[in-house]
């Protein structure tokens, strides 16, 4: 079972809605599922999930799963779950930490992966970005033109998200983001406008990536993103939105409605190498694909 958004040790139960037999049938297991629920995929493939939930999880889905015609409101109810657990083969209730995300529908039906995610895990994470944050904050130098953690500050943050990709084999990445039109505003409306658009990308970026992320300037026209607890896959997907959410969202102009877009090239931040080397490979892409038409998304890998 491979596919964006989950991570490889993640447990992951693929679910299909039935609307004509008002079922919602298990699918699959992957091998962590299997592990942690103690069934292997034979014992529980086409069973109702009803069967792998507690008696107050059940009756969410009984009252509020409508089953009406191309209907697909299993996502949107489970995710609404709070604390939501499984039961062990043995009966024991599993607290999770759920995400879910819509898979291939099946034979006319939507189907959903359940991803679930130790809450023990996530406290570990948390506690480590909280040690990232205060880094963070303790050192940083901000860029004159944007009032956005500066070059040297950015490297800095990479250096120091090493440490803890190696000592907690935390996943994190690092995009740097280049404002497509900024040659072309600031030839013609001048470098203030032209900075102005550039705010209102780093602007659209700190608004919808996590409170932990970096936003910081790296250059004229392009910020730095640092993505913590992130994996390449799940980077792609953000990134991805968020390219699409700039060019939906046109900056202002001198009072005039300005359409722009942004070329970004991303990478994950291994345990070695070195912080300038990965910002200069990221950058020397993003240059490629920005002398394309722009609005591009690219990996770079190792």
């Amino acid at each position: 079972m491979s596919f964006p958004g989950h991570r490889a040790a993640d447990a992951v139960i693929t679910v299909r809605q039935d609307n004509s037999r008002r079922a919602v049938e298990i699918r699959d297991l992957n091998p962590p599922a299997e592990e942690a629920l103690g069934y292997a995929l034979p014992a529980v493939s086409g069973l109702p999930l009803a069967a792998l939930l507690p008696e107050r999880i059940r009756t969410l889905l009984e009252e509020y799963i409508e089953f009406q015609e191309d209907g697909n409101d299993v996502g949107a109810v489970l995710s609404k779950v709070q604390s939501f657990c499984l039961l062990h083969r043995d009966g024991k209730e599993l607290r999770y930490r759920l995400k879910v995300l819509r898979g291939e529908p099946e034979n006319g039906c939507a189907c959903f992966h359940l991803v679930l995610q130790s809450r023990a895990g996530e406290r570990q994470g948390e506690a480590v970005r909280a040690l990232l944050r205060e880094h963070f904050r303790g050192h940083e130098v901000l860029e004159e033109r944007t009032g956005l953690p500066d070059r040297p500050s950015v490297i800095k943050d990479i250096s120091f998200v090493r440490h803890y990709v190696n000592k907690e084999m935390l996943h994190c990445c690092i995009a740097v983001v280049g404002l497509d039109q900024y040659a072309a505003l600031k030839s013609h409306n001048g470098e203030d406008n032209a900075v102005g658009a550039l705010l209102h990308v780093g602007s659209l970026a700190r608004q919808n990536l996590r409170g932990d992320d970096v936003t910081g300037c790296i250059g004229e026209s392009s910020l730095a993103l640092i993505l913590l607890g992130t994996s390449p896959e799940s980077a792609r997907m953000v990134l991805n939105r968020l390219r699409w959410l700039i060019a939906a969202n046109p900056a202002s102009i001198e009072g005039q409605s300005a359409p722009v877009t942004v070329s970004i090239a991303f990478a994950r931040i291994s345990g070695d190498g070195e912080d300038r080397d990965l910002l200069s490979r990221l950058e020397e892409k993003m240059a490629v694909i920005r002398a394309q038409p722009g609005n591009s998304l690219a990996e770079v890998t190792e």
